[in-house]
């Protein structure tokens, strides 16, 4: 969670999702696998059923077709930073990407 209270999640590599990310997680986004879309077919309390990802598409050309589909914030690259985004390190920004956090700078 962030400073004023906006959540993010991180989703592993397999079907539908290219790389391991880093997402917001943001009301009526679609955050689930495909697979799980299934399930708007039981009831409508749970909205409309999203669009399916094209499969072998880019993220940025889905994005923009699938409207509860937002692009990742970051994208980790499988096996460089981790195989799974549940055992990423920790980054500090300054040492690890050389990115300066000063606004002055």
């Amino acid at each position: 969670m962030n400073r004023v209270g906006e959540m993010s999640y991180t989703d592993n590599q397999g079907p539908g999702n290219g790389t391991c990310a880093l997402r917001h997680l943001a009301p009526g986004a679609f955050q689930g696998h495909p697979g799980g879309n299934r399930w708007y077919d039981l009831t409508d309390a749970i909205g409309p059923r999203p669009a399916e990802p094209k499969s072998n598409s880019r993220i940025p050309t889905e994005a923009a077709r699938i409207p509860q589909l937002p692009p990742p914030a970051v994208l980790f690259p499988d096996k460089k930073w981790a195989s799974r985004t549940a055992v990423l390190p920790a980054i500090n920004p300054r040492e690890n990407l050389g990115l300066s956090l000063d606004s002055s700078s």
